[in-house]
């Protein structure tokens, strides 16, 4: 769904394009105005739909989706059930919200996380898709999952798979660093490199305390959300080919999105409701980029298994409703930046700064 405000004041002007499994993660293709939604369901049998028997008794019938005939069912008596997963990929037209291609996951796969990725020597963005294998969701458990690369043909319509890497655990988070991949993979954060026939693991940090859940990256500097221990702030040393953590939040977030404000500032949601601002100090950050070890020293000293320092909660807001994205940017031409958020309930605020002090007093 894309809102569109025509007027301040207005409710948002919004159109919908149908999907045909619940969206796990997006990506956005600029130059092609591409949307890649990976969608996934459970208890679903991929490519069936129910149907009431044509004799009109009480019982179902499963019938091959095929057409315009088999979209129009599968909306009104919905997929038929099993026990296990159903996932695919779905090319979306940004401009008229149609879906201009199609790819499912077989083998019980789902689609976890997907980023759109340049690697280093390439000249076109490749898209990195991150699955799990017979995932569980509680207890937490797969059978270990794959990260996949396909490669974008015919303008951004229909994907091919260049090749697929096996990991051990289950992908939760990407990003592009730097023409390199970085996986969050349970409680451990990877390096990737692109290699002819897999990825090529440069280096990896294990010592994040349960499931990286989000990524971001400014710089050399990687923030890193836990599924239960709130930020964790990383450096990579380029020299030492090491990530290090030089900074933790004091408080157990149950971090669920976030998006970064500047060198030193993260917003964050959690999963009891909250929108926080998690701040590093000017003169912690200052040390860190004077300290020739990026941290590394400072590191081994830590107690408990804490990063040697400590983010500051600049505010807090609770909005009652599990957040479940954040992102910064513009609403109309020329206007400042704020932050969207949506919540699992379908809600969509806005978090506007105050820019001087006369706002200030004002509110």
């Amino acid at each position: 769904r894309i809102p569109v405000i025509e007027r301040l004041g207005d409710t948002f002007n919004s159109t919908s394009c149908g999907l045909k499994y619940t969206p796990r993660a997006m990506a956005i293709q600029e130059g092609t105005k591409t949307i890649f939604v990976g969608e996934a369901d459970y208890g679903v049998v991929a490519n069936q739909l129910t149907t009431p028997q044509k004799d009109g008794g009480e019982d179902a019938m499963d019938v091959e989706m095929n057409g315009e005939d088999g979209s129009k069912q599968a909306e009104h008596f919905g997929p038929v059930r099993g026990g296990s997963w159903a996932s695919c990929i779905e090319l979306i037209d940004a401009s008229s919200l149609a879906v201009s291609g199609h790819l499912d996951l077989e083998g019980n796969h789902i689609v976890t996380c997907m980023s759109l990725v340049q690697f280093e020597g390439q000249a076109e963005e490749i898209l990195v898709v991150g699955t799990a294998l017979n995932m569980k969701l509680q207890p937490r458990s797969s059978d270990g999952g794959e990260i996949r690369l396909y490669s974008l043909q015919d303008q951004g319509k229909r994907l091919e798979l260049i090749h697929s890497t096996t990991i051990r655990g289950i992908p939760r988070a990407m990003s592009a660093f730097y023409g390199r991949l970085l996986v969050g993979v349970e409680n451990s954060l990877t390096m990737y490199e692109l290699g002819k026939k897999q990825l090529l693991k440069k280096t990896e940090n294990r010592n994040f305390p349960n499931f990286i859940v989000t990524i971001e990256t400014i710089g050399d500097r990687i923030y890193c959300g836990d599924a239960q221990d709130s930020f964790h702030f990383c450096r990579y040393r380029w020299e030492e080919n090491q990530i290090h953590i030089y900074a933790d939040d004091s408080l157990p977030r149950y971090i669920t999105a976030s998006v970064t404000l500047d060198y030193n500032t993260v917003v964050g949601g959690d999963k009891f409701g909250n929108i926080f601002v998690c701040r590093l100090p000017k003169d912690i950050s200052r040390n860190v980029e004077e300290d020739p070890t990026g941290g590394k020293v400072l590191e081994k000293h830590a107690s408990l298994n804490a990063a040697p320092y400590k983010l500051e909660a600049e505010c807090n807001f609770h909005l009652g409703d599990t957040v479940t994205a954040i992102q910064r940017t513009t609403m109309q031409p020329g206007g400042k930046e704020v932050i969207i958020y949506m919540t699992i309930l379908g809600e969509i605020g806005a978090l506007v700064p105050l820019t001087s002090k006369e706002d200030v007093d004002f509110f």
